[in-house]
């Protein structure tokens, strides 16, 4: 099912047991209880959701950052391979048209086996490197017959070990990063003030519970935005493939 229709089914799940706790908990809760008492727990409460809201913010911030790096690195490793065929382009027309075609068969290659294997979390080892091999098979056919020629060759050689580099970072982040600490944390916390919530709001109007049911629908899409993050090349916040697409598009022209 697309991620909105998950999305859409947690939420409503999520709503439809905070309303059941709601009226439990109207029930359950003593009906005497003094100002002081009430406003102990008040203060206790808010400092456990300010805490719990901290937490999440830093958890998110940390997320967002690996994110944005594997992004970055995607972009680098296609960066690399566009470097390499407009450096290959000043060699001789055999060995040029060798690197071109190894280069167009490593960005082909991302896009239409190894994208779908990291949307479904596949181990990197799983995935042979064989287009990279190609790519050294192509350089090592090179033979420079000048200064100019050797210059090159030794730039696309280093070029290729950074592209090496980047791949095996590029797979080694297809699993989530974040801990199960941390998870267990903010699972455990989630539960801790949703059930918070509902006991200070138990004795209080209908605009109540669906002001709670509100906070809970949020945390609950808070939790799931992180979760996708974590990630990166799985559901609607995965790392996009643009700049392979844009590697082959140089190729063609």
């Amino acid at each position: 099912m697309p991620w909105y229709v998950n999305m859409g089914i947690i939420i409503a799940v999520v709503v439809a047991v905070t309303t059941f706790l709601f009226f439990f908990a109207s029930k359950a809760v003593a009906k005497k209880q003094t100002d002081d008492e009430r406003e102990t727990v008040n203060v206790s409460m808010n400092f456990l959701a300010l805490f719990y809201a901290v937490f999440v913010v830093l958890v998110f911030v940390d997320v967002q950052s690996q994110h944005d790096q594997i992004q970055d690195n995607v972009v680098k490793e296609a960066s690399i391979l566009v470097d390499m065929y407009r450096t290959s382009s000043a060699l001789p027309l055999f060995d040029k048209v060798g690197v071109a075609n190894a280069v167009y068969e490593y960005a082909e290659h991302v896009i239409t086996t190894e994208l779908p294997l990291m949307r479904a979390g596949k181990d990197y080892a799983l995935v042979p490197y064989i287009h990279s091999d190609k790519l050294w098979n192509a350089l090592s056919t090179v033979s420079p017959k000048d200064y100019k020629e050797l210059a090159l060759y030794e730039t696309m050689l280093r070029r290729l070990g950074e592209l090496t580099d980047a791949r095996f970072q590029r797979f080694t982040s297809v699993d989530g990063r974040t801990s199960p600490f941390i998870w267990t944390v903010l699972i455990y916390g989630a539960i801790i003030t949703v059930v918070s919530l509902v006991m200070l709001s138990a004795k209080s109007s209908t605009s109540n519970l669906l002001l709670v049911s509100f906070t809970v629908s949020m945390l609950v899409l808070v939790l799931m935005l992180i979760y996708s993050l974590d990630r990166p090349f799985a559901g609607a916040t995965g790392v996009p493939l643009d700049a392979f697409r844009e590697v082959l598009n140089t190729v063609v022209r």
